[in-house]
């Protein structure tokens, strides 16, 4: 048998992975407590923090957010006064709360331990970070007839807000 040759073209990459994507860096807000093992939404990634920082750090001061997909229990002031049950969907609200409830707030995981906030304990599962990046939209009714232009842009505008599609 021959050899042939076989055709390659080599192409440098001057890429490198930085991250295994269960953690990212952040700029805290200015004036925003960071206190390390809580929950935070910092430029639409939610994670707990692995750092604390004070009211007082200087402007582009930077933490790192845990995105990892993991179980973790909460017993702390960051759960809403409501019943937790296993198997439930777990949101984020924008008080900073971890709730049940969906309309408004950010899907972030899944019980898998109930308990009733903040008394807690509760246990969830972390979802995947491209999930979490919408928040459910206020229902829309089926209408009974021909959608209108103000149904349909009804329709666009809870969308938008539900970041499924840009401003």
């Amino acid at each position: 048998m021959s050899e042939r040759p076989t055709p390659v073209t080599v192409t440098p990459s001057r890429i490198a992975k930085i991250s295994d994507g269960r953690s990212v860096v952040v700029v805290v807000p200015t004036a925003m407590l960071i206190e390390a093992g809580r929950f935070y939404v910092i430029e639409g990634h939610f994670g707990t923090a692995f750092f604390t920082v004070p009211t007082t750090a200087p402007a582009g001061t930077l933490t790192t957010l845990n995105l990892e997909q993991a179980e973790y229990t909460i017993a702390t002031p960051q759960l809403a006064t409501v019943p937790f049950v296993r198997g439930q969907l777990v949101y984020w609200t924008p008080g900073n709360l971890l709730t049940n409830v969906a309309t408004g707030n950010r899907l972030v995981g899944r019980c898998t331990v109930g308990g009733v906030g903040p008394a807690g304990p509760v246990r969830f599962v972390l979802s995947d970070p491209a999930t979490s990046l919408l928040t459910q939209a206020t229902a829309q009714a089926d209408l009974a007839a021909a959608p209108t232009m103000v149904d349909f842009n009804t329709l666009l505008a809870r969308l938008r807000t539900a970041g499924v599609i840009a401003p």
